[in-house]
This record gives C-alpha cells, structure tokens and sequence, in this order.
C-alpha cells in the first residue's frame, strides 16, 4: 500500500488538534474524521495504514492493543511544523509596528 504524503498530514494535524481535549484518542475516530471531512478519498484501510506507519517513524504513541493514540511525539511535533501554512497556524503572529 502507497502511503500519501496529504493523509499523513491531515492525520497529524487531527491529531495535535484533538489530543489537546482528550487524553487518549481512538484510531477509529480518526478514521471515521477523515472520511467525514474527505469522502471518498481516504479508504479506512489507508488511514489505519498510515498511522501504523507514523507509530513506526516514532512519530505518535499507540496504547499497547494499538486501538489508542496516547501522544505525539517530539519528532512528530517537529515534522507537522515543518509542513505548517503560517497564516492558518494560530499561534503564528506578525509583529505590525
């Protein structure tokens, strides 16, 4: 299976967004979030996919059944910043003096 780069971002980004009011977040959420919020592009399947594999980059912590996400990791902090649109992040602000 392919993973795509869009998906991986968008999994990160519900994630971080999500994690900040629950302390633990089912992969099952997250998957029925982005087939909500993208019909008919991401395939269940894809997303469980991707966020094996984001587990495996170290990226996020899964819970020890793998049913879980517990945390985002440092290094996964640092690749979704990376990839941040400045003017849509909210703690971005510009100094107009």
């Amino acid at each position: 299976m392919r993973l795509d780069f869009e998906l991986l971002i968008n999994i990160m980004a519900y994630i971080e967004s999500t994690l900040g009011f629950k302390s633990i977040l089912p992969t099952a959420q997250v998957c029925f979030a982005l087939q909500k919020d993208h019909p008919n592009i991401y395939s269940e399947s894809q997303v469980k996919y991707a966020i094996a594999k984001l587990e495996e980059a170290g990226f996020i912590k899964l819970d020890e059944r793998k049913s879980c996400i517990e945390d985002i990791s440092w290094e996964g902090h640092v690749f979704i910043n990376k990839f941040r649109t400045y003017p849509n992040w909210g703690a971005y602000t510009e100094c107009k003096d």
